[in-house]
Protein backbone atom coordinates (compact mmCIF):
# COMPACT_ATOMS: atom_id res chain seq x y z
CA UNK A 1 0.00 0.00 0.00
CA UNK A 2 2.73 2.60 0.99
CA UNK A 3 4.73 1.53 -1.92
CA UNK A 4 1.09 1.76 -4.12
CA UNK A 5 1.02 5.24 -2.38
CA UNK A 6 4.54 6.66 -3.16
CA UNK A 7 4.10 5.31 -6.91
CA UNK A 8 1.00 7.29 -7.35
CA UNK A 9 2.59 10.32 -5.89
CA UNK A 10 6.13 10.12 -7.64
CA UNK A 11 4.09 9.55 -10.64
CA UNK A 12 1.52 12.37 -10.80
CA UNK A 13 4.53 14.43 -9.41
CA UNK A 14 6.81 13.60 -12.28
CA UNK A 15 3.63 14.34 -14.89
CA UNK A 16 3.40 17.66 -13.00
CA UNK A 17 7.09 18.58 -13.28
CA UNK A 18 6.89 17.29 -16.84
CA UNK A 19 4.00 19.65 -17.50
CA UNK A 20 5.61 22.67 -16.09
CA UNK A 21 9.07 21.93 -18.59
CA UNK A 22 6.67 21.43 -21.84
CA UNK A 23 4.63 24.70 -20.90
CA UNK A 24 7.45 26.21 -20.35
CA UNK A 25 9.36 25.34 -22.96
CA UNK A 26 6.09 26.33 -25.56
CA UNK A 27 6.11 29.52 -23.54
CA UNK A 28 9.89 30.15 -24.66
CA UNK A 29 8.93 28.97 -28.27
CA UNK A 30 6.15 31.19 -28.40
CA UNK A 31 8.65 34.28 -27.17
CA UNK A 32 11.19 33.25 -29.95
CA UNK A 33 8.79 33.46 -32.18
CA UNK A 34 7.38 36.49 -31.64
CA UNK A 35 11.03 37.91 -30.75
CA UNK A 36 12.07 36.72 -34.54
CA UNK A 37 8.53 38.09 -36.04
CA UNK A 38 9.31 41.74 -34.55
CA UNK A 39 13.10 41.08 -35.44
CA UNK A 40 11.64 40.52 -39.33
CA UNK A 41 9.01 43.59 -39.05
CA UNK A 42 11.86 45.81 -37.41
CA UNK A 43 14.33 44.59 -40.62
CA UNK A 44 11.80 44.80 -43.30
CA UNK A 45 11.18 48.95 -41.92
CA UNK A 46 14.88 49.35 -41.98
CA UNK A 47 15.47 48.38 -45.42
CA UNK A 48 12.91 50.48 -46.65
CA UNK A 49 14.19 53.27 -44.72
CA UNK A 50 17.56 52.55 -46.46
CA UNK A 51 16.12 52.74 -50.07
CA UNK A 52 14.67 56.31 -49.21
CA UNK A 53 17.58 57.19 -47.64
CA UNK A 54 19.76 56.08 -50.68
CA UNK A 55 17.59 57.61 -52.98
CA UNK A 56 17.94 60.73 -51.11
CA UNK A 57 21.51 60.56 -51.14
CA UNK A 58 21.45 60.16 -55.11
CA UNK A 59 19.23 63.08 -55.38
CA UNK A 60 21.55 64.87 -53.39
CA UNK A 61 24.32 64.04 -55.16
CA UNK A 62 23.03 65.07 -58.86
CA UNK A 63 22.34 68.54 -57.27
CA UNK A 64 25.53 69.01 -55.93
CA UNK A 65 26.88 67.88 -59.41
CA UNK A 66 24.60 70.16 -60.94
CA UNK A 67 25.37 73.40 -58.88
CA UNK A 68 28.91 72.28 -59.87
CA UNK A 69 28.39 73.31 -63.21
CA UNK A 70 26.28 76.10 -62.79
CA UNK A 71 29.07 77.72 -60.52
CA UNK A 72 31.97 76.92 -62.86
CA UNK A 73 29.53 78.62 -66.19
CA UNK A 74 29.01 81.40 -63.83
CA UNK A 75 32.72 82.10 -62.98
CA UNK A 76 33.55 81.57 -66.50
CA UNK A 77 30.78 84.32 -67.49
CA UNK A 78 31.75 86.57 -64.82
CA UNK A 79 35.69 86.23 -66.63
CA UNK A 80 34.70 86.96 -69.10
CA UNK A 81 32.34 90.09 -68.66
CA UNK A 82 35.36 91.49 -66.76
CA UNK A 83 37.74 90.72 -69.52
CA UNK A 84 35.03 92.71 -71.94
CA UNK A 85 35.29 95.57 -69.49
CA UNK A 86 38.93 95.64 -68.98
CA UNK A 87 39.43 95.85 -72.64
CA UNK A 88 36.92 98.38 -73.60
CA UNK A 89 38.84 101.77 -74.14
CA UNK A 90 35.61 104.06 -72.34
CA UNK A 91 36.23 102.25 -69.06
CA UNK A 92 39.37 102.15 -68.99
CA UNK A 93 39.56 105.73 -69.44
CA UNK A 94 37.37 106.32 -66.57
CA UNK A 95 39.29 103.54 -64.21
CA UNK A 96 42.33 105.97 -65.28
CA UNK A 97 40.64 109.10 -64.33
CA UNK A 98 38.85 107.27 -60.92
CA UNK A 99 42.73 106.33 -60.35
CA UNK A 100 43.48 110.25 -60.78
CA UNK A 101 41.16 111.13 -58.66
CA UNK A 102 42.39 109.17 -55.92
CA UNK A 103 38.28 107.49 -55.17
CA UNK A 104 39.45 104.17 -54.17
CA UNK A 105 37.86 102.52 -51.24
CA UNK A 106 39.86 103.01 -48.86
CA UNK A 107 40.84 106.88 -49.00
CA UNK A 108 36.61 107.02 -48.88
CA UNK A 109 36.73 105.01 -45.58
CA UNK A 110 39.46 107.26 -43.79
CA UNK A 111 37.20 110.47 -44.71
CA UNK A 112 34.15 109.10 -43.84
CA UNK A 113 35.39 107.30 -40.66
CA UNK A 114 32.67 104.77 -39.02
CA UNK A 115 30.65 107.47 -35.89
CA UNK A 116 29.85 105.43 -32.82
CA UNK A 117 25.90 104.40 -32.13
CA UNK A 118 24.28 107.91 -30.08
CA UNK A 119 22.07 105.81 -27.82
CA UNK A 120 22.47 106.03 -24.44
CA UNK A 121 24.67 103.82 -22.49
CA UNK A 122 23.64 101.47 -20.05
CA UNK A 123 24.88 101.25 -16.46
CA UNK A 124 26.38 98.68 -14.63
Amino acid sequence: MVGFFFGHFLQRRSQIILGRCLRDLRVELARRRRRNKRTLESLGAWEAAVAVTGEQNRRIRVGMRRQCVVDSLTNLLIHHCLLEVENDPSMRDAFQRIDAENLNLRNFADMNPPRPFPGRRRRR
